[in-house]
């Protein structure tokens, strides 16, 4: 098993990488979704929300590429796990209030009726997505 340790981590860290990447892309497609997006889950104002949500997908873009091309991989995959983290905790608070049902996470830059995240039931399952990719990427991070 510890032959294969090393190529296990670095499927884990392209897997962490490339959900940064098609969640920022999709994101950059759907900005006003994105701010919608933000301002549900965190219950900030319009302004506020759409100064949050404009530089996000160029974030996670960025971010998705410098864990692909190995820069930084320990830092980053930690990164990576405290904002997975946090998602996951401002999608159950959104979740509690009843936010989701008026459009979902935007996790994806998907629209909420094209993507089923509208429906407050998928909160469980998008709530323990990112759960799951935080523990992923505390693997990459705290890897020997």
């Amino acid at each position: 098993m510890d032959d294969f340790r090393p190529a296990i981590v670095a499927v884990i860290r392209i897997v962490v990488a490339l959900v940064w990447i098609v969640a920022g892309v999709g994101k950059l497609r759907l900005h006003a979704s994105t701010r919608d997006a933000v301002r549900r889950l965190t219950r900030l104002p319009n302004g506020l929300a759409g100064a949050i949500a404009a530089p996000l997908p160029p974030a996670e873009i960025v971010l998705g590429l410098l864990l692909l091309a190995g820069w930084r991989i320990r830092m980053l995959a930690a990164v990576s796990a405290g904002l997975f983290t946090l998602f996951a905790v401002l999608v159950a608070a959104a979740a509690i209030r009843g936010a989701l049902a008026d459009g979902g996470c935007g996790c994806f830059g998907t629209r909420a009726s094209s993507a089923g995240q509208g429906n407050p039931a998928n909160a469980g399952r998008i709530w323990a997505r990112n759960l799951v990719l935080a523990v992923l990427a505390l693997a990459v991070a705290f890897r020997q």
